[in-house]
């Protein structure tokens, strides 16, 4: 699971993935409401992972 940098907070399966399909390059906390980069890598995963559903 995604964890947060500055608090350590884990962000659950299902939370992590809709924050995946915003069009921003960052993502905020929801408990300590910093700023959390999203990997390349990841976002290509996330955009095969999408193909493949279609």
């Amino acid at each position: 699971m995604p964890t947060c940098q500055q608090c350590g907070y884990k962000w659950g399966w299902i939370e992590a993935f809709f924050k995946m399909f915003t069009f921003k390059k960052k993502l905020r906390c929801s408990s300590c409401d910093s700023s959390q980069y999203v990997s390349k890598k990841t976002r290509m995963l996330l955009s095969l992972f999408i193909f493949y559903l279609y």
